[in-house]
């Protein structure tokens, strides 16, 4: 069963560079605004592989560059859950998609 985390606190704080523990084999990325992350190995995550852009709640990404990008917040989740292996699945900046 998954196991839910949420990681919050003010902008400066670590955050997202934290995600630099996570090994990129094993982890997915959903981030609604591209922005490269901030530590180095970043790059070890790649757009379409383990690195996804969608910047709308309901109704996928305004620019899909792969099917996973058209879907919806739920549907990527669901996608994601039934159909990888991935230990991991970040949503970075998830109040870009409640604010």
């Amino acid at each position: 069963m998954a196991e839910l985390i949420l990681y919050i606190g003010n902008s400066g704080t670590g955050k997202s560079t934290a995600l630099r523990n996570l090994p990129p084999e094993d982890t997915i990325i959903l981030t609604p605004n591209g922005k490269s992350l901030p530590f180095p190995g970043g790059r070890k995550f790649i757009r379409g592989e383990n690195f996804f852009i969608n910047n709308n709640l309901i109704g996928g990404s305004k620019t899909p560059k792969n099917e996973l990008e058209k879907l919806d917040l739920k549907e990527f989740i669901e996608q994601v859950a039934n159909n990888t292996k991935r230990k991991y699945l970040v949503i970075e900046d998830f109040t870009h998609f409640v604010s």
